[in-house]
């Protein structure tokens, strides 16, 4: 048990006086100090006690009020400052001058209109359950009392490429973050625009779903050594854009694979003596007609503009390696097979949206079952483009139609330009899982129509040319074998024929 005693000094009244604590209400001191005494008998179990003495002093304390302002020194921020007692914020600056007492970003004047309490910081809050915050109803100039509904997203800010940067022929651009007045608007879109600057044509415009806040420009949307702004703007989920950036510009460095600049990268030129169009002419010397070799080295493509309608010129031919792993790595809508690689080029309309047709040739047949496909570099998705290409009859002409800022134009824009990554590729393998005989098969994959002996490799996937180029290489060294492979193929075919009663294949 516990018991408590006041034992000296002026009298005051103990709580809980039978408990392991006490306490009491000091009282004024009459002099400058006053002593209070107190005993605590303790007793065990056995009824054994034991005692023990506290003292507390209690002090006289002036109240003291320096300034006069009724606010004593002790509660008082500014002491001697009569027009100034309280710093809520603590920013050195009294309530009474201070705009923002509560260092919210909001006037104390701006919160006392609309009810807020501007000695708390309540930025963040949403009274009116509009989505946009009372800081961002006081920077946008709108009520936090009201809904008014979607606000634009805040300006993109633009960090790289700096300013009059030298850049690759294609850089990556980046953007700041997405900010949006609306608490729960999302990132939706981004716009990017692209303009030559020596005549203010607009190259490349594209909103993407994809490329949010950094873009890598395609090939062949730049041209080398030139001037070029940029601008980016963000749209919400509510289709909401917001004012463009600010511009910048950068310098496309020259293109040191081009050597020539006759628009094709010189380890893709080909031989003086082509002539895929079998005009009579050599495809170089020709100004209708570009020419490149696959990576692979093994066939050959052609783009020509044979006197079409609307078709200006040919500005650049690239073939890519279907096994970088940049395009690997971009399987949406893409082929299982794809022969040749990615062809990229450029070609001028005469007029902005203008639709044309082109040629391209092809030194071995496009696969039986195969398409032609449009790559969106942006996106980095595969389209299916057949609706707009016809092939010939043996698959190594195919006429492209094409139109300006239309499907498949990679800058995104009518400008006069068209800009086309597309690839010849097939869903099913084209080696195997034809209606034909399995010697039909091995025929048509190695005689061609003319019945001359080649094999016929293409520049697609890894899987499915690998055999090929090998017996390829093979036929080159021993010729002699392989004629006599060709022969006994012919006999197999005339054979198989005879037993179908029919002509069977391509023979």
């Amino acid at each position: 048990s516990y018991s408590w005693k006041q034992t000296g000094g002026t009298s005051v009244t103990l709580s809980n006086s039978k408990g392991a604590e006490t306490t009491f209400i000091a009282p004024n001191a009459v002099t400058d100090a006053d002593t209070l005494t107190f005993s605590l008998t303790v007793k065990d179990t056995e009824d054994l006690p034991d005692i023990d003495n506290c003292t507390v002093t209690v002090t006289r304390v002036a109240v003291v009020d320096s300034d006069g302002d009724g606010v004593l020194d002790s509660q008082d921020d500014f002491p001697h400052d009569p027009d100034e007692s309280a710093d809520t914020d603590g920013d050195g600056y009294g309530n009474n001058a201070d705009t923002d007492d509560d260092n919210d970003g909001m006037s104390d004047t701006w919160e006392l209109t609309y009810g807020l309490n501007p000695l708390k910081d309540d930025a963040a809050a949403d009274p009116d359950g509009d989505g946009v915050s009372n800081i961002n109803e006081y920077n946008l100039g709108s009520k936090p009392d009201h809904y008014e509904g979607n606000f634009k997203p805040g300006t993109p800010v633009l960090l790289t490429p700096e300013n009059s940067a030298t850049v690759s022929m294609t850089p990556l651009l980046e953007a700041g973050e997405f900010n949006d007045p609306n608490i729960n608007d999302v990132h939706s879109k981004t716009q990017w625009k692209i303009i030559r600057a020596f005549d203010d044509a607009c190259v490349f415009d594209v909103t993407t779903a994809g490329s949010l806040t950094s873009l890598t420009v395609p090939k062949q949307i730049l041209e080398a050594d030139t001037e070029y702004i940029w601008q980016v703007r963000f749209i919400d989920n509510h289709d909401s854009p917001s004012e463009w950036s600010a511009e910048r510009d950068f310098i496309s460095d020259f293109d040191y694979s081009d050597a020539d600049g006759n628009g094709i990268p010189d380890d893709q030129e080909v031989s003086e003596t082509l002539d895929l169009d079998e005009d009579g002419t050599m495809d170089k010397y020709q100004s209708d007609i570009k020419c490149v070799n696959v990576e692979d080295g093994n066939a050959q493509i052609c783009v020509k503009i044979p006197n079409v309608e609307n078709a200006v010129s040919i500005v650049s031919l690239e073939a890519e390696d279907p096994g970088d792993p940049q395009l690997i790595s971009k399987t949406q809508g893409k082929p299982n097979f794809i022969e040749f690689g990615l062809l990229d080029f450029k070609v001028l309309v005469n007029n902005p949206g203008d639709e044309t047709v082109i040629t391209i040739y092809l030194s071995q047949s496009a696969y039986e079952n195969g398409n032609c496909f449009k790559y969106d570099p942006v996106d980095g998705v595969w389209l299916d483009y057949s609706g707009y290409a016809e092939f010939s009859p043996n698959r190594k002409e195919v006429y492209l139609t094409l139109k300006d800022g239309g499907f498949g134009d990679a800058d995104g824009i009518e400008n006069g330009i068209i800009v086309d990554p597309l690839a010849f590729g097939s869903e099913s393998d084209p080696n195997g899982g034809s209606d034909e005989s399995p010697i039909d098969e091995i025929f048509d994959g190695i005689v061609p129509d003319d019945l001359s002996c080649f094999i016929s490799v293409a520049a697609g996937d890894l899987s499915t040319s690998q055999s090929s180029a090998i017996w390829y290489r093979t036929c080159e060294i021993y010729l002699a074998a392989t004629l006599l492979v060709c022969l006994i193929i012919l006999t197999l075919k005339a054979w198989s024929s005879h037993r179908a009663a029919g002509p069977i294949g391509r023979m």
